[in-house]
């Protein structure tokens, strides 16, 4: 009788083992794929807050047009791993957001750089703090807005 109860025994301590890695495996499973989802949701969250910057901008600058006359300094949000914001020559009209310096191209239209603040063609702002400060100015009689660094 004491054979069968050991085998008994070892068979019920072989269950609670293969119980145990499977419960082990289940949660680390649970927790890479939770890891996987905060990665992705995070992502997401920072391209929602480059598309509002640029829909803040446009709608900034649209407000600027539709007045006889403006000077306003603005701040917008970015996403910290942005380095920085770059407006092209007056002529196209674009603008840059490097991330890790690579560029998105977005075209805005109703600008005007100051061509003594240009530099290389492009006027940048840096992302400081996951912030950046652009002086939207339209004089009276004026047709496009411009900007400058404040």
């Amino acid at each position: 009788m004491k054979k069968r109860s050991t085998i008994n025994n070892k068979k019920a301590q072989f269950q609670l083992s293969f119980g145990m890695i499977f419960s082990i495996i289940l949660i680390i499973l649970f927790i890479v794929f939770a890891f996987y989802a905060v990665r992705y949701f995070l992502g997401f969250q920072e391209d929602i807050q480059k598309k509002q910057f640029v829909n803040n901008l446009k709608n900034d600058i649209d407000t600027a047009q539709r007045a006889t006359s403006i000077s306003q300094e603005r701040e917008y949000s970015l996403p910290r791993d942005i380095v920085k914001v770059c407006f092209t020559d007056s002529v196209s009209q674009n603008l840059e957001i490097y991330q890790n310096f690579f560029p998105e191209s977005e075209h805005i239209d109703g600008i005007v750089i100051d061509q003594e603040d240009l530099e290389d063609n492009k006027l940048c702002f840096e992302n400081i703090g996951g912030k950046i400060n652009i002086l939207i100015q339209k004089s009276f009689g004026e047709e496009y807005v411009q900007i400058k660094r404040p």
